[in-house]
């Protein structure tokens, strides 16, 4: 193995602790396993770890990264040279691997926990079917990504097998404590296969418990059965700590860039995707054809076609001061004005045949009607056609602030897309069928294929498309680091801010000012340190805790006006208070996120809609 200064941070029973040992034993490379006693938290640790206190911590450089999904993607992404790929190729792929890995830390492994924690035989069958009912589903999802293969990443361990594959030895001891099969041949034979050849892997083998050294300690058993609470492994390095064993994952492989091959391989399918100009589009033309697509009743459709006709008019305007009278928006070659509108030809061409309309008018905008056709019979396009004319739609309701984030990032990287509004209370079949894990919004759809969770649908534009700017960082580390500071928000500050107002009682609510205020202050700091100095978590440009944060910003306000609270004090916490102003003025966010009087508006609807429906 090649000898790096790396640590981990961690107790050998833990699962998380293990995802870290197999990526590194995948990447060859050495490290040292500083073992953290269950109970207690070292002076490292707390050091490492000051947000959650948690293990694993994977320290590199003197730099720690928490969290170990986080932990596994930098390593994937640092040490690009070494050992072979842990996460797909592709940004889709990818996108899945991240949403099932996050449905095991958030609903699977938890549900196994329960099994050890039920009170009696009635909770404790309970917990067993959700289990079960868990596997089954991994089962189908092992079928898919696996093509055949013994593995989820195919012929080689992967990101879903490390993230599935750590919990084995604790899946057997429920099933030796409880006398039961969980991963049963008859039922699971895919899963059942993958654990046997997970197990006996030679990256695995030397770093999994034996079900009997796990059962020798009933005290680590109930301190790891609280998985949220009680996490490891941590990786050190140079005397830095790096803690959740996806975290950590990524890390080594982002930093071991020349060390063995990628984790996370270069090139996905069709990644060149072109950045396009649709300002006006995404603000102006886009909303009016989007209405006129969805319109229902004639009238309704006429009405709704006149301005979509209008803008097509700006846009014959648009074209003769571009083009300067020659075949395309860029001149004599398609140029970004092109690939953006040209992209939505396909999609228009659609919606013409649905209505029984012609949207672009050889008589009304002559210019785009020559310009359609040069685009689509240059040679640069027409091969890539189909794959450009793919809508990309987005489903979710203009209220909420997880779709915000999608709609930012879009907007970011100049990609059309389709908004396709989801009904706040009763779920349509497209979503139920597109997200039947979670039966949430925001989904994105690209190529007719689903992404679910907004942090990972986040990431994922950014890696399918890579011009525009970085959403997440170059730097592996730094790229860590933002990982970490947007899943806190999401699962620790947030919640709290949205939970006040059901807090009841004067010594309740100070309680959770106090905690709101501590979280905002640790965000403080974690601009100070990220920002360098500049506008933005990200530095000069928006990035991807600004995204994640700044998404919040509109409900936030709301919650501070209707609670009568104050969150982002420019006393407490200036830099905050500075960045929140131009944050909501920039001209990518302004449009997206609503003025607060009208959100305000809509928060006392959402609510006596919510009194309706209970009653």
């Amino acid at each position: 193995m090649a000898k790096n200064n790396l640590k981990i941070l961690g107790a050998w029973p833990s699962p998380y602790v293990m995802r870290p040992r197999i990526a590194l034993n995948i990447k060859c490379l050495a490290y040292d396993f500083l073992e953290e006693q269950f109970g207690t938290k070292s002076e490292l640790l707390l050091k490492s770890n000051p947000i959650y206190k948690k293990i694993p911590v994977l320290i590199h450089d003197g730099k720690p990264i928490c969290e170990s999904l986080i932990i596994v993607q930098y390593i994937d992404e640092n040490w690009t040279n070494f050992g072979h790929s842990i996460l797909p190729s592709h940004p889709y792929d990818r996108a899945i691997a991240r949403f099932w890995a996050f449905y095991i830390d958030d609903k699977w492994f938890p549900a196994l926990c329960g099994v050890a924690a039920a009170q009696d035989e009635d909770a404790k069958k309970a917990a067993m079917e959700t289990v079960i009912e868990g596997l089954v589903l991994l089962e189908d999802v092992f079928k898919i990504n696996s093509k055949g293969k013994k593995f989820f990443g195919g012929d080689k361990i992967g990101y879903l097998d490390i993230a599935l594959g750590c919990f084995l030895g604790w899946l057997k001891v429920n099933e030796k404590l409880n006398n039961v099969n969980l991963l049963d041949e008859s039922r699971t034979p895919s899963l059942y296969q993958w654990a046997k050849d997970f197990c006996v892997d030679s990256v695995v083998k030397d770093v999994m418990p034996e079900t009997d050294q796990l059962l020798s300690s009933k005290s680590d058993l109930l301190l790891i059965s609280n998985p949220v609470y009680k996490k490891i492994p941590v990786l050190i390095h140079d005397g830095k700590s790096i803690c959740e064993s996806l975290n950590i994952v990524q890390y080594i492989d982002e930093k071991w860039t020349n060390s063995g091959p990628s984790i996370l391989p270069l090139d996905p399918y069709d990644r060149a995707i072109a950045r396009f100009w649709a300002c006006y589009i995404d603000d102006k033309w886009f909303p009016l054809f989007r209405s006129f697509a969805v319109a229902q009743g004639e009238d309704a459709i006429k009405t709704a076609l006149e301005p979509v006709f209008d803008g097509l008019v700006l846009l014959e305007d648009a074209f003769k001061n571009c083009s300067k009278g020659k075949k395309f928006f860029g001149g004599d070659k398609i140029g970004y004005v092109d690939i953006a509108l040209g992209c939505f030809l396909g999609w228009m061409r659609v919606i013409e045949k649905m209505n029984n309309v012609t949207l672009l008018d050889e008589a009304k905008t002559p210019g785009l009607y020559n310009w359609a056709e040069d685009f689509c019979a240059d040679s640069s396009v027409k091969d890539k056609l189909v794959m450009a004319t793919n809508s990309v739609k987005l489903l979710g309701t203009w209220a909420c602030p997880y779709v915000y984030r999608v709609e930012i990032a879009l907007k970011m990287k100049s990609i059309e897309y389709e908004f396709i509004q989801e009904r706040v209370f009763n779920k349509s079949e497209l979503l139920l069928k597109s997200n039947p894990v979670y039966k949430k919004i925001p989904v994105l759809f690209h190529d007719e294929k689903p992404i679910c969770e907004s942090l990972v649908i986040l990431q994922y534009i950014d890696e399918a498309w890579l011009n525009g700017p970085a959403i997440l960082p170059s730097d592996p580390y730094d790229r860590a680091i933002a990982r970490f500071w947007a899943a806190y928000i999401d699962e620790k500050w947030y919640p709290l801010v949205a939970d006040y107002r059901n807090v009841e009682g004067k010594e309740a609510k100070a309680a959770m000012v106090e905690k709101i205020s501590e979280g905002t202050l640790l965000l403080e700091e974690a601009f100070i340190n990220m920002s360098k100095g500049k506008s933005y978590f990200g530095g000069d440009s928006i990035g991807y805790v600004d995204i994640v944060f700044g998404s919040l910003l509109g409900w936030v306000k709301v919650i501070e006006i209707v609670d009568e609270l104050k969150i982002l004090d420019e006393t407490k916490t200036p830099s905050l208070a500075e960045w929140d102003e131009k944050f909501c003025s920039h001209n990518v966010v302004k449009d997206i996120i609503p003025e607060t009087e009208k959100l305000v508006e809509i928060y006392h609807k959402y609510v006596e809609l919510k009194k309706a429906n209970l009653s």
